[in-house]
């Protein structure tokens, strides 16, 4: 049985919002960043007792670097008072490169942190101001080897689909990266959602079309694999042995919490999600040591009642729960990753549900260029990827 268990803290602070970002962050002021240190602990101390290994811990935002070295100390000390950490755990902080600094580098040294991943998004300038990213490409570098005098366990995120994005290009960032040491790479495709500043005629018009971006998304992998990042997942490429052990979870149907505003957990069978609104998310924890009797080894409030919502200060629901169905989970994040699904696994888990989904797996041909299959497991294609909730939906449904 699998004892360990995966920790995300979500640091929902950023120093300014990018046009295309849809992630939850605000930019803080005054003593909330204070305040929230102080709430994320004491939701921390919820799982008090709770017999697991944490074995990954990843701060992701936001802009995690944002904070300071009193701040990750005191979340990294209340973690390790209320769970077992393992200690060769993957600790992972995001990072803007405008932020790193030779000073919280040393610091992030001494608190163990020992994985980077870095927003770099692009090696060419024009991108970034398109993107209107508060750093430039030598900027990026800078931080690579900043990061790399105390951490060899660097990971930079890239955007596909930007206007006028080459083949050339993508070859161009992975020989760049890999003279940097740099072990992961994440490729997404840059997706504008409606309430972005990005979401309006005149961005979107100079973007590349459906086929287009299709291309460029072969090209990427194909640029990727061909300089030794192996695609293990949808977006995510890495030097052997360098696969995120943390994402990893994810896909493979692991259990990990996720702590603070917007953040979600798979834990004790139950899927959950903290509501994305900040001030609310404080109140609550303001309130939680005064109303909630907490009992070592017990199951956190919110996992003790049936209710679909859960809150501590008035009415000001904090935790949602949503279904679990974990025969559908496996297949939609199983096939996500190169591997894809163990047949053998997925009957296991349902096989009722199996039989429907190997008859649809072999009745519909039109998913045969999309998909690969073997006697024991069947995956996604590069171009499967890109149509990846279509071809679920079809195997699924």
């Amino acid at each position: 049985m699998d004892n360990s268990l995966g920790l995300y803290i979500h640091i929902p602070f950023c120093t300014s919002k990018c046009d295309y970002c849809n992630f939850y962050s605000i930019m803080p002021n005054g003593r909330i960043i204070s305040d929230y240190i102080k709430a994320v602990c004491t939701e921390i101390t919820f799982y008090k007792g709770i017999n697991k290994t944490i074995d990954t811990i990843y701060f992701g935002g936001g802009t995690p670097n944002i904070l300071n070295f009193k701040d990750f100390a005191r979340i990294l000390e209340t973690i390790r008072k209320v769970f077992k950490v393992s200690s060769q755990a993957e600790i992972t902080i995001e990072m803007n490169p405008n932020l790193v600094t030779n000073e919280n580098m040393q610091d992030f040294r001494f608190l163990g942190i020992n994985r980077a991943s870095l927003g770099v998004q692009s090696f060419k300038d024009g991108d970034l101001a398109f993107l209107r990213r508060e750093h430039n490409v030598s900027e990026a570098k800078e931080a690579i080897t900043k990061i790399k005098t105390v951490c060899q366990n660097i990971s930079i995120d890239f955007i596909i689909g930007l206007p006028g994005q080459t083949a050339e290009q993508y070859e161009e960032a992975a020989i760049l990266a890999q003279n940097y040491g740099v072990k992961h790479i994440s490729g997404y495709l840059l997706k504008v959602e409606n309430g972005t500043k990005f979401y309006n005629k005149q961005t979107l018009a100079k973007l590349p079309n459906d086929e287009e971006t299709a291309n460029l998304y072969e090209c990427f992998v194909d640029k990727m694999n061909k300089y030794g990042y192996n695609q293990y997942e949808i977006s995510n490429f890495a030097k052997a042995s360098y696969e995120s052990v943390h994402n990893l979870k994810y896909w493979e149907c692991k259990e990990y919490i996720g702590i603070g505003p917007s953040a979600h957990s798979y834990f004790k069978g139950t899927r959950y999600y903290v509501s994305n609104d900040i001030y609310s998310y404080l109140k609550n924890m303001q309130q939680a040591n005064q109303r909630l009797k907490f009992k070592k080894g017990a199951l956190p409030p919110h996992l003790q009642t049936r209710e679909k919502t859960f809150s501590i200060f008035n009415d000001s629901q904090i935790y949602y729960t949503e279904p679990c169905d974990l025969f559908s989970e496996r297949v939609m994040l199983g096939l996500r990753l190169n591997k894809g699904v163990l047949l053998k696994e997925l009957q296991e888990i349902d096989g009722d549900e199996y039989g429907k989904f190997l008859e649809r797996l072999q009745s519909n041909k039109e998913l045969d260029k999309f998909l690969i299959k073997n006697n024991d497991r069947v995956s996604l294609s590069t171009r499967g990827m890109l149509i990846s909730n279509y071809i679920i939906a079809t195997l699924l449904y």
